[in-house]
């Protein structure tokens, strides 16, 4: 069954390419969510989230993710900078200059 228009077949190669970096080393454990049309669409968590222990990765599982924020919000701006232009830009100037 295909949730929110997702197509099953793409889906299960971003399973297979996520726990192709858990099986090589590159990653302990990761979560996957997709989110589409206001519905989870997919939700996968792979791999360990303490290989210590061997505790599985889960789907509410915290876990850092230091500057892997810095693209998201990149990418944000200008579009919050579209709606909102001279608010975003006065605190984005006072934050650069």
């Amino acid at each position: 069954m295909q949730r929110a228009g997702l197509s099953a077949a793409r889906l299960t190669a971003l399973t297979s390419a996520m726990q192709g970096y858990v099986e090589r080393g590159d990653m302990a454990g990761v979560v996957s969510m997709v989110w589409r049309r206001g519905e989870i669409g997919y939700f996968e968590p792979l791999g360990m989230r303490d290989e210590a222990d061997a505790l599985p990765m889960e789907r509410d599982t915290l876990f850092r993710i230091a500057s892997k924020t810095k693209p998201v919000t990149s990418a944000a701006i200008p579009d919050a900078d579209r709606r909102r232009p001279a608010r975003l830009r006065h605190a984005y100037l006072a934050l650069v200059a």
